[in-house]
């Protein structure tokens, strides 16, 4: 069996690899505590500039307070630029994801769009599920893409329970070798292949 040729889901279909761990969500968060530790050390420099006399060049010299002053100046600095690193790699997530989901409407994404699973083939790193009546091959990759690419955005409740959500999971819809269509899951490494298969039979109807 093969992956379905879906070219202009290339881009953006489901099983990117994302090295990053954060979420956008998680990014912005860590973004807003490092600004706000920023403004914390902008405003010591501040203080310091307002209420310390203009010194002269040998009080300078040795007014431990300068360093310190120096010292929050560029700490200041260090958490701006930080927080800039998070901002963009939270704007590049949710950009991949409006990309992603731009073929799906609304009413049609869900956080696990795997659909009735009636069984379970492993493979070597992952699985691959055969659903009741699954959708036509390039709408069903869409879904997936989309579902991926939102929990990217912010983790979703009960995502812990979908196999798709594996962490490095890639999802691919196949030819299921009968004329229909299943969808392959599989992970980095073994550990993590095992995971989609234990999550994959939870979804099976006992």
């Amino acid at each position: 069996m093969r992956p379905l040729a879906f070219a202009a889901l290339t881009l953006v279909a489901a099983g990117c690899r994302y090295p990053d761990p954060l979420t956008a969500v998680e990014h912005e968060r860590i973004a807003a505590s490092r600004r706000a530790e920023a403004n914390k050390a902008e405003a010591t420099v501040r203080i310091q500039e307002t209420t310390r006399p203009m010194p002269s060049a040998t009080e300078a010299a040795s007014d431990p307070s300068v360093p310190m002053v120096d010292y929050a100046g560029a700490r200041a600095a260090v958490e701006v630029e930080a927080a800039r690193k998070h901002e963009a790699a939270a704007e590049r997530i949710r950009h991949d994801a409006e990309l992603a989901c731009a073929r799906v409407p609304p009413a049609e994404r869900s956080v696990c769009p795997v659909g009735e699973v009636v069984r379970v083939r492993p493979l070597a790193g992952g699985a691959r599920l055969f659903v009741k009546a699954p959708p036509p091959g390039e709408s069903w990759q869409a879904r997936v893409g989309c579902a991926q690419a939102e929990a990217r955005v912010d983790r979703p409740l009960g995502g812990e329970l979908c196999p798709l959500l594996v962490e490095g999971a890639e999802a691919h819809v196949v030819d299921d070798g009968a004329g229909g269509v299943a969808l392959e899951i599989t992970a980095r490494d073994d550990a993590h292949g095992a995971e989609i298969r234990r999550r994959a039979e939870a979804l099976r109807p006992r």
